[in-house]
């Protein structure tokens, strides 16, 4: 009897330590970032829950509505977060300083995932869903 209510127990355990792995393993994003860079220097805008931060020439912080984070959460779930350092970006305008160099960061619990760069109004077309609707947050 001893033996049973002992296992039992240890299953419980276990249990409830797995549903916590689960529900804290870091699979929702917490920031989204959006980093343009130039000879003049860089802008940083930064998009979390409730907010836009932006730095670089001027520092703002801007009100992000929950539709709007959410909107950011689910364009990022499409993308295959681990390859996204391996995009090619389809132009190479930045290299001559014509256009802004802009990467796309995506921190997930203990991990951050960072583009490759590309040119700015000309992203690769696993991001372009995501680039346009950050560009249009920071226009509002």
């Amino acid at each position: 009897m001893k033996n049973l209510f002992f296992t039992f127990l240890i299953l419980i355990m276990t249990a409830c330590t797995s549903q916590r792995l689960v529900e804290n393993s870091g699979n929702e994003i917490l920031k989204t970032e959006l980093t343009k860079i130039s000879r003049m220097g860089k802008m940083h805008y930064s998009f979390s829950a409730g907010q836009l931060e932006e730095s670089g020439l001027s520092e703002n912080t801007k009100k992000l509505n929950d539709e709007n984070w959410k909107t950011i959460q689910n364009l990022a779930s499409k993308i295959n977060l681990e390859n996204i350092n391996n995009l090619e970006a389809p132009t190479d305008a930045r290299f001559t300083d014509r256009v802004k160099e802009v990467q796309l960061s995506f921190t997930l619990g203990d991990t951050t995932y960072v583009s490759s760069g590309f040119d700015e109004g000309n992203p690769p077309a696993e991001l372009e869903e995501i680039y346009t609707y950050l560009e249009d947050l920071i226009g509002q």
